[in-house]
């Protein structure tokens, strides 16, 4: 249950453009499952609203190892350079 409760209440933090508590939920549900790529892409997000693109490139990174490529395509897709 605290999965989810990280999760939804990153997303809503997110659509709030709150984001440093996002990460910080989003971060919440990654500790509980380290393996669930959408919590990793959806933190990237936050990450890179928040303007840090070097995490949101980790964590679009490891979401893609994980199954979920949505935010390393649109990045590589911004910036042709971001995988090098």
């Amino acid at each position: 249950m605290l999965f989810c409760h990280g999760l939804h209440s990153g997303l809503a933090y997110y659509n709030l453009c709150d984001y440093s508590r996002a990460i910080a939920d989003f971060t919440q549900a990654i500790k509980i499952d380290p393996n669930y790529g959408m919590a990793y892409n959806n933190r990237g997000l936050a990450y890179l609203d928040a303007d840090d693109r070097e995490n949101a490139a980790k964590d679009a990174r490891k979401a893609c190892e994980l199954g979920d490529c949505n935010l390393l395509q649109s990045m590589d897709e911004s910036n042709k350079t971001f995988c090098r």
